[in-house]
């Protein structure tokens, strides 16, 4: 629109210098892929130009799209979904409690580590599939997390020397390990995933929450080197569920499915149920 209204020119021309990168109606553009286009508008004899750089949107909170998924986490509120539409190598921090992180299909792919901020509550991440350099690590206390319906396979980190009697920050994909201190992490869900060749641990964690529960339940573990579940530390409370899951090697391989190297409680009772789980050829000859 040409202000003042009475002026004596009043029309305006349009130009885009690559008309495949928007469509242009009448000054209104519709972006359709990344890349960088110039605009041009003129109005009689004067002429103005404006660069638009276009990037692609890795991440979406309802209609809002982002090109990273720490802009989508800065910009989250309480119980949002964010969206992740393609693959991505970022490495990125949940700071935030009440969050879900969720692939559009469970094609989309992390190759790298996403960090669990301290005293974080309620995270859920789900339908995605984790490769490369993926892994899930936390920095301070965390209650409530859900890891449910994603293929973790062929990580690229290196196993811990295996080390049942030894208090260790062992190497692990899914590692809510703390070192110190009590009432670290709690209401852990684990469930309905597929891990497969995984040449580190797996999962682990310590120093486990009072009066709240640790849930593993029909996880696939296939092809893994070293173990699949370890509980580490000491002061370890609340109940464990242990169930349904398939612990299961193609040849006799690992040291163990799941190994307790601490489960004495501070707080009350720790009760640990073992259900319904299945396990072939997991051990090692070397050991025998």
């Amino acid at each position: 629109k040409v202000l003042p209204e009475g002026a004596e020119t009043q029309e305006i021309s349009w130009k885009l210098n690559a008309s495949a990168f928007a469509i242009n109606d009448n000054g209104l553009l519709t972006l359709m892929h990344k890349g960088t286009l110039i605009l041009t508008v003129t109005v009689g004899d004067i002429s103005k130009t404006h660069e638009i750089v276009i990037k692609e949107a890795v991440a979406k909170i309802g209609d809002n799209k982002f090109e990273t998924i720490e802009d989508a986490i800065l910009e989250a509120e309480d119980n949002d979904t964010i969206e992740i539409l393609k693959d991505i190598n970022e490495k990125f921090t949940i700071n935030k409690s009440n969050l879900n992180l969720k692939g559009v299909n469970q094609n989309i792919t992390i190759t790298n580590v996403i960090t669990l901020s301290t005293n974080i509550e309620n995270i859920k991440i789900e339908n995605l599939t984790f490769t490369g350099n993926a892994q899930i690590t936390k920095v301070g206390t965390l209650k409530g997390f859900t890891f449910e319906n994603n293929i973790i396979f062929d990580t690229n980190l290196e196993p811990s020397q295996y080390a049942p009697n030894s208090r260790i920050d062992v190497n692990a994909i899914i590692r809510l390990y703390t070192g110190s201190g009590a009432n670290q992490v709690g209401d852990i869900t684990i469930t309905n995933n597929k891990f497969y060749n995984i040449k580190s641990d797996i999962i682990s964690i310590d120093r486990t929450m009072a009066n709240t529960e640790i849930n593993i339940s029909n996880n696939e573990f296939k092809n893994f080197g070293v173990g699949a579940i370890r509980f580490d530390g000491g002061y370890n409370n609340g109940t464990y569920n242990i169930k349904s899951n398939n612990f299961e090697n193609d040849e006799l391989s690992a040291y163990s499915a799941i190994i307790f190297r601490a489960y004495a409680p501070n707080d009350g009772i720790q009760s640990i149920n073992i259900e319904d789980n299945t396990f072939v050829k997991i051990g090692n000859l070397e050991d025998i």
